[in-house]
């Protein structure tokens, strides 16, 4: 492999892989803020919540609520199903091209 080859491929990888990632950053801080806000806004129980203490309000929506489930199931989907095979997939390519780099210096 020649040297501006590897260099191009480099400069693909980082370049295609961050906006991947950042993408999926902006993608998962968007649900986290909009879902804060939601509880922020429209439940009592928010208070106590952010301060660690878990009452029955927020047991009860949380156990009951179609709309909890939805949002969890969401942002876990963004997290598990999303993000962290990209994140599998950067380390994979990012290793394979240590790998080039390694055999181009021998």
């Amino acid at each position: 492999m020649e040297k501006e080859q590897l260099v191009q491929e480099l400069i693909e990888f980082y370049t295609e892989q961050l906006w991947e990632i950042k993408v999926d950053d902006q993608i998962r801080a968007d649900d986290f803020k909009e879902n804060f806000s939601h509880w922020k806004e429209n439940y009592d129980w928010w208070f106590d919540y952010v301060q660690l203490n878990i009452n029955e309000e927020f047991i009860t929506y949380a156990l009951e609520s179609q709309d909890y489930k939805k949002r969890v199931a969401t942002a876990q989907f963004y997290a598990y199903t999303v993000y962290l095979p990209e994140i599998g997939e950067f380390k994979d390519k990012g290793l394979e091209l240590i790998k080039k780099i390694e055999m181009y210096k021998n």
